[in-house]
């Protein structure tokens, strides 16, 4: 159930001291979790930014990379890190791509793409060393808190950036003001 902010009838607040919003039952959504209001919000943000930035990418996965590659140069749209997990299971070695994306390899290319980079972790089947170079997180246990954390930089990412660099209309939800390709 999600938080009600507005007095409707059948509303009361919520149990949980401190709490500000409203609920039909005894804790809001939020309070149930564990989680703080803010931390509850940001969650439910990033989940809506992520389905918006994905919309349509299940139509784009082909059977092989280089398909995928062809649909999404069609149809402009982001990945979500379960979409690419079948091209993720065999042998990977990261070149250094971030002088030149353009070069990059075409599994690169579209782990460039991925928009939730922190589930691509090898509890969930991908390829260690993909893991290691694509995801800076490696405690499962505290992804939230993790994210939360660095909320304000989460798509501060060279592929990202360049994805978004190609083309920033497409992308009004995410700010690229601060977003700059890095040379590490």
């Amino acid at each position: 159930m999600p938080r009600v902010r507005s007095q409707r009838n059948k509303c009361k607040h919520c149990k949980t001291v401190g709490c500000l919003y409203f609920t039909t039952d005894t804790h809001c959504s939020g309070c149930k979790s564990g989680l703080t209001q803010k931390t509850h919000e940001f969650e439910q943000t990033l989940k809506k930014m992520v389905n918006t930035l994905t919309k349509g990418s299940k139509d784009a996965i082909g059977e092989t990379v280089l398909d995928t590659l062809a649909n999404l140069r069609r149809k402009d749209t982001f990945l979500k890190a379960k979409d690419v997990l079948k091209f993720c299971k065999g042998s990977y070695q990261m070149d250094w791509w971030y002088r030149n994306p353009q070069l990059a390899k075409p599994i690169d290319k579209l782990l460039m793409r991925v928009v939730d980079y922190w589930n691509i972790h090898r509890d969930l089947g991908f390829n260690g060393t993909m893991h290691c170079y694509w995801n800076p997180y490696d405690d499962r246990n505290n992804t939230r808190e993790d994210l939360y954390r660095d909320r304000k930089k989460l798509f501060v990412k060279p592929g990202l950036a360049y994805v978004i660099g190609q083309s920033p209309h497409l992308y009004p939800e995410i700010n690229i003001a601060h977003i700059k390709i890095s040379n590490h």
